[in-house]
């Protein structure tokens, strides 16, 4: 079984092939938010470097969010295409489960904390990667002070970053590591290994049937409704 892997809902742009022995070969721009540019030569390097032929794949695999809205679109609406263009399932992959699985320690706990933007982050932890909390950072200090039982976790993705000041006496007195570099990026390969037991499980769904998930509604619309003239209009 061969699936291709799709990364662009965060703040690294990715593509992998894997099957069901390992990762056959990654392409990433870390951090890569132009995905609109970065995208699809990664797909074409990634599938050059492993010499596999788009024809040979059996499934595609794609990062569903959330994340933000124009990396998140430009993903999903990739995968619907080459799924429909190949007549392959697509498989959709939370970035909150990808960023947890790639904690390789097992015996650590990890939270993932995304940043979406306008002071908001995307929580989730290891015992149940997708029950996610859209809070604003404050919010999420006191949330995960509330779960004493994960101090001493390591937080992956690039919330805590984004908002240190906030975060940085909750990481101090309950010792949670942050992590850096690659520990703040969805691993396309990560996620395509992942999408092979859900593929398996009959997870896989036509590019039409795909759903993203995106919590919210793009900063445009957003940005238009809270107009004070749109408000007054009850729109």
């Amino acid at each position: 079984m061969l699936i291709l892997a799709l990364e662009s809902a965060t703040i690294g742009v990715g593509a992998a092939v894997v099957n069901e022995r390992g990762v056959l070969g990654v392409a990433a721009e870390l951090p890569g938010r132009l995905s609109t540019e970065t995208l699809h030569p990664l797909i074409m390097r990634v599938m050059q470097e492993t010499g596999v032929a788009m024809d040979a794949l059996d499934a595609i695999a794609v990062d569903i969010g959330p994340g933000l809205f124009t990396g998140l679109r430009v993903g999903v609406t990739t995968a619907k295409t080459l799924a429909f263009a190949l007549g392959v399932p697509v498989v959709g992959v939370t970035s909150t489960r990808a960023l947890l699985a790639g904690v390789v320690d097992a015996h650590v706990r990890s939270v993932a904390v995304i940043d979406m933007r306008r002071s908001e982050v995307v929580l989730a932890v290891d015992d149940a990667p997708e029950a996610m909390s859209l809070v604003t950072p404050a919010e999420c200090v006191e949330l995960l002070r509330s779960r004493p039982e994960l101090s001493g976790a390591r937080i992956v993705g690039d919330g805590v970053s984004r908002y240190e000041k906030t975060f940085e006496t909750l990481i101090r007195d309950h010792h949670y590591v942050v992590g850096e570099g690659t520990d703040r990026y969805v691993d396309a390969g990560v996620l395509g290994m992942l999408a092979i037991p859900l593929l398996a499980a009959g997870a896989g769904v036509t590019g039409a049937e795909l759903e993203p998930l995106y919590l919210r509604d793009a900063d445009a619309k957003v940005n238009w409704s809270t107009r004070p003239e749109v408000r007054g209009a009850g729109l």
